[in-house]
């Protein structure tokens, strides 16, 4: 899980949201977010990533 649409479109089930605002509230509830903390940082730092 690496891509901005798996990592910020995707709610924690895999199932497609349509905002990044649901994904963000539901990671206060759950600590299944941690697991994309990792592709959240590789994102923030390439430089060929697209801006939101």
């Amino acid at each position: 899980m690496n891509g901005y649409r798996e990592l910020l479109g995707t709610d924690f089930d895999g199932r497609s949201t349509d905002g990044i605002d649901d994904m963000i509230y539901d990671a206060f509830e759950s600590p299944r977010h941690r697991k994309r903390v990792p592709g959240l940082v590789a994102l923030m730092n390439d430089p060929g990533a697209r801006e939101i």
